[in-house]
Order: structure tokens, then sequence, then C-alpha cells
């Protein structure tokens, strides 16, 4: 199993023991803090419906679980049958696509041009980190946000010591 983590690149990120668990037992709200930073979090990005779950503010939710995705994305002009949107551009990767419509400024639907569309799927091609929680960031990014995680948490511990 730990060859699988490996392959992934799951064991480079930090294992911290969960700070907070936001369910007790009985199901009561024991507070509303990030389980990996002890930062107060208003939405949880963990799912804390659920007896002994964590939640997970946006700044963690961001680098949890992250790696590298790179896509393929191409244009194409087509109707899809289910939904009857006319799609502009598809990803052979993720269920990314494009409808070929847009409002403009005078709150019209338009025809996307070929350069918006090129545009567009020349952005969903850049390689970016994404999270477990479908949070992503520019690989370039990623250390200064998994320093920023640590020193909140040093921060809280240091507090709540």
């Amino acid at each position: 199993m730990s060859d699988l983590l490996d392959l992934l690149g799951w064991t480079d990120a930090p294992v911290w023991v969960p700070i907070y668990k936001t369910y007790d037992l009985a199901g009561m709200v024991a507070d509303d803090r990030c389980r990996d930073c002890g930062r107060k979090a208003s939405y949880n990005q963990g799912g804390a419906n659920r007896l002994g779950s964590f939640m997970v503010c946006d700044g963690c939710a961001q680098i949890d679980g992250c790696s590298l995705q790179v896509c393929n994305p191409y244009p194409v002009w087509c109707s899809d049958r289910g939904t009857r949107i006319e799609l502009a551009a598809m990803c052979e990767d993720c269920p990314w696509w494009l409808a070929a419509w847009r409002w403009d400024d005078e709150g019209e639907w338009v025809h996307l041009t070929a350069d918006e569309v090129d545009d567009m799927v020349a952005a969903h091609a850049t390689p970016r980190h994404v999270s477990r929680w479908g949070r992503s960031h520019p690989p370039g990014k990623h250390d200064d946000l998994v320093r920023a995680q640590s020193r909140r948490r040093a921060d809280y511990l240091r507090r709540a010591a």
C-alpha cells in the first residue's frame, strides 16, 4: 500500500494529528475549527454532516491531498445529447467542458469566437495542483500555501498551550 501512496505522491505531505473533531460521539457540534490549522472555519470542505468527521478550512482545503493535474482539452463544436448544450471544448482527462455560448455586456447570449475558445482551452491546459476538495492553485504557489498552513498551525498551538 505504501508503494501506491509513493506513486501517487501522497507521502510528501505532512502527517498531522487532527486538532479538532467537528462532532463528538453524541453528534453535538464541538467547535468550528479546522482539523489541520485550528483556524475558525465558516465553511466545511470536509463534510461535517457525518459522525466523527473533521472540518477543513478553505486555506487547508487548497492543499489537502493536492497533486499535479495536467489536462488535454480540445476544441469541439457539437451538441451534448443529454443536456442539449452546444459545446465548444471538452477535456480528455477530467469532466471539464465549455459551452459555446456566453453572456455579453448587454445581457444577450452570443457565440464564443474561436479566439475565446482557444484562450479558455489554453487556460485549462495549464498544469495546476488540484486538492481532493476540488480547489486548485498554480504549482509555484504550493510551497507558500504549505508554509502559511504551518504558520497558522504553529500560531494556534502556541495560543492554545
